[in-house]
């Protein structure tokens, strides 16, 4: 008992004596103690979304968030991230933050009909997921292609595509430290919600789309995420078509041929 207390005697010296180290270096450079500060105060404002007062500071906390990953995005010194970094698109939407990574008419996130992301993509995705990981928010993920149809006979389709990709992504950000628990949608929307709905073959209408979903509280119980109010888009939930000219005549559709 009498070299146990000793130990705990010997530990508590050396704690110390490091926290007496430490406290004089921040005096030789202040600058040391403001950079510990403000990384502690901006990582505070962001786990503090956890707190039970969490949904009326949600806009604040987005407002970190968005800041956050464009300063981890534009310091970056990887080239390959600098090249797109224009791909990224942040910006407050009624269903939450909505982050959103584009093809440039230069810069193709995806090869076109695949869904084997270019390394670029994973590297901005990496950022993204830096901050995100962070909070609560449930996640919706969505991919989004170009009207370019798919070779002709092909039984694949946009629809295909855009899911495939949406998850693709899912995928790297739960490898990237993402809880598997927070993701609450994974959406294929084809080109049926363009960025340039007057140029449908426009690179920018190729994206993918993170969202962090608002939180709401019912009159003080558990936080529970707002329902997303966008349909999802799944070959079945198109509108039905009406035939013309009676019930004899016939409505054809043409597949996609090579794939946005």
């Amino acid at each position: 008992l009498a070299a146990l207390r000793k130990e705990i005697a010997a530990g508590r010296r050396l704690e110390d004596r490091d926290r007496r180290t430490a406290d004089r270096q921040k005096d030789r450079d202040p600058r040391l103690g403001a950079a510990d500060d403000a990384a502690r105060r901006a990582v505070d404002r962001l786990t503090g979304l956890a707190a039970p007062a969490a949904p009326a500071r949600a806009p604040a906390q987005f407002a970190e968030a968005e800041k956050l990953i464009r300063q981890a995005v534009e310091n970056s010194d990887d080239e390959e991230l600098k090249e797109v970094a224009e791909s990224l698109n942040i910006q407050s939407a009624p269903e939450g933050l909505r982050i959103q990574l584009i093809d440039q008419e230069k810069v193709a996130l995806f090869p076109l009909g695949s869904s084997n992301m270019d390394e670029r993509l994973r590297k901005l995705l990496e950022k993204v997921a830096q901050i995100i990981k962070k909070l609560p928010n449930k996640i919706k993920i969505s991919g989004h292609t170009d009207a370019r149809p798919f070779a002709a006979g092909s039984e694949r389709t946009n629809w295909d595509l855009s899911a495939e990709r949406a998850n693709a992504s899912r995928r790297a950000l739960e490898q990237l430290g993402v809880a598997k628990s927070r993701i609450a949608q994974v959406v294929g929307m084809a080109d049926r919600d363009p960025i340039e709905p007057n140029d449908p073959m426009a690179p920018e209408n190729r994206r993918i789309s993170i969202v962090l979903l608002r939180q709401r509280t019912n009159a003080g119980t558990e936080e529970v995420p707002i329902v997303d109010q966008t349909p999802t888009a799944t070959e079945t939930s198109l509108p039905s078509v009406r035939a013309q000219g009676g019930n004899n005549s016939s409505v054809t559709s043409t597949l996609p041929r090579t794939g946005g």
